[in-house]
């Protein structure tokens, strides 16, 4: 354990460790070819705090280690502020590099970095080669290339800033793949067979009806501009899709495949919406469904040949609607089959009975009911039943 020291004009190495299982906390070290040099050590072993400066090499170089570098500051290196070499499991997290040639150096490595903030890498912010590595929650400012991917390796970037950069934002080759998601670039270069450059969004889709009524569990498709189907799912009760990651563009070597402007429809119950949206930035997605269908299946229930009083109650089965739901009911009551004399309507209740006061004795009465939905659809009048009075 190295635990809150000061290494000062220290030479070649601020600190070097060799088959350990380390933990440096709190240490801060200036003036050394090399900050740290950090060879094959165990699970578990830990930098955190501190800061080192002013190394005429690298400021924190680590070979064959699975360990964790966290809220770390380097300045000023005249190499990489940070060296990752033939590493798998090692995670860089809130660590800040400043004025160094090279950022962060990711070589032959599935290392994940986190947090990570880089300003004035002089010729890259982030060099990726061989290996895949992810990156997510990044800032590189005021760097040459802020990230470049060469040499097979495959790189992952997520959630991240570039800005500034005095070459460009993204570089790309020698059979490198970049993918890049919900981060703005301005500038890339794609050279060499086998390279490739991926940006990707992230999508909310929010489906509703046309009163602005969300649709849950309504279902989701997104095409691209090739008619492909680049995602399709359920929507939550909340009407909404979360988080689809949907590409922009794919930049090779040889050419650029444009994948936006996409499609999306929502379909529920047969009622299917749809809206075309160019997808450059992250961004939700509203898709408007028409619902133009009225409520069906209500039927009156059967209806006794005699009444006894002067009130009758009468009910019917409910109804189904397809869409945006909310049904009510108008329930009407005539002395004639046909309805041409219609006595007394219910008005519009969510109710399926009603009942009718003052009816008259020895009068035949026909009742009949229809529906409509929380849009106004109305739905077509019900056969009649009848009943007659018997106070």
């Amino acid at each position: 354990d190295i635990v809150n020291c000061d290494l000062d004009d220290v030479g070649s190495y601020g600190i070097i460790s060799y088959w350990s299982t380390l933990t440096v906390s709190g240490t801060d070290i200036n003036d050394a070819t090399w900050g740290m040099y950090l060879y094959r050590n165990a699970v578990g072993s830990s930098v955190t705090g501190g800061k080192v400066g002013n190394t005429t090499d690298n400021g924190i170089y680590v070979y064959l280690s699975q360990l964790t570098i966290s809220n770390m500051e380097v300045h000023d290196s005249t190499n990489n502020g940070i060296y990752i070499y033939r590493t798998s499991g090692t995670t860089v997290s809130n660590v800040l590099v400043e004025g160094a040639a090279v950022g962060a150096f990711v070589r032959d490595t599935s290392s994940t970095l986190n947090g990570l903030t880089v300003v004035g890498g002089t010729t890259h912010g982030v060099q990726f080669s061989g290996g895949a590595a992810t990156m997510n929650g990044f800032s590189i400012d005021t760097s040459g290339n802020a990230i470049t991917v060469e040499s097979n390796g495959d790189m992952a970037a997520y959630n991240g800033t570039i800005t500034s950069s005095t070459i460009r934002d993204v570089n790309v080759g020698s059979a490198g793949e970049a993918e890049i998601t919900n981060t703005s670039i301005s500038s890339s270069q794609v050279a060499g067979a086998g390279s490739a450059l991926r940006v990707y969004w992230y999508v909310d889709i929010l489906g509703r009806w046309q009163d602005g009524t969300p649709i849950a569990s309504g279902v989701y498709t997104v095409v691209d501009q090739a008619s492909a189907t680049v995602a399709s799912g359920t929507m939550d009760g909340s009407g909404m899709a979360h988080w689809l990651r949907v590409r922009e563009f794919e930049t090779t070597s040889t050419s650029t495949t444009t994948d936006t402007p996409h499609t999306f429809t929502v379909t529920m119950g047969g009622l299917n919406g749809l809206t075309a949206a160019t997808i450059d930035a992250s961004q939700t997605v509203t898709v408007t469904v028409t619902d133009n269908v009225a409520p069906a299946g209500y039927v009156m229930n059967a209806e006794p040949a005699y009444t006894q009083g002067t009130v009758n109650q009468v009910s019917w089965t409910a109804g189904a609607d397809v869409g945006v739901g909310g049904i009510e009911y108008d329930c009407q009551m005539a002395t004639d089959a046909g309805f041409a004399a219609v006595v007394y309507s219910s008005g519009w209740t969510p109710s399926t009975t009603y009942t009718f006061i003052g009816l008259v004795d020895g009068t035949t009465y026909h009742y009949r009911v229809q529906a409509r939905d929380g849009v106004g659809n109305v739905g077509v009048w019900s056969g009649g039943v009848f009943s007659t009075q018997d106070s």
